[in-house]
């Protein structure tokens, strides 16, 4: 099935626009490391542990939400400068970590 026709079939009026999250009313959304900040307090550095806990929490309700059967499709928001042209060509921002190529 083509990815238009999925769309248009399973969510009727959905309209993929920032921000899809708001727009419809069914969504789930999960805060993966809300006892921590990204920075150190009171310094400007990164805190390591904030990230390693959100890509852990990631993967795993990733792996509890998916199995390996499923049909996945990801929608990404570009966002660009107001002044910057807009590409007309493929992004690749996914194109690195596809192990099956042909989507």
């Amino acid at each position: 099935m083509e990815l238009n026709q999925y769309i248009n079939e399973a969510f009727p009026g959905l309209v993929i626009k920032p921000s899809l999250y708001w727009q419809w009313k069914s969504s789930i959304h999960f805060n993966l490391a809300m006892e921590l900040s990204p920075f150190k307090d009171g310094i400007d550095k990164l805190n390591p542990q904030y990230f390693k806990e959100t890509y852990e929490k990631a993967i795993l309700y990733f792996n509890e939400l998916f199995s390996d059967d499923d049909e996945i499709f990801l929608v990404t928001n570009y966002y660009h400068h107001k002044k910057q042209r807009i590409s007309r060509h493929k992004l690749k921002v996914y194109a690195h970590y596809i192990k099956k190529q042909g989507y």
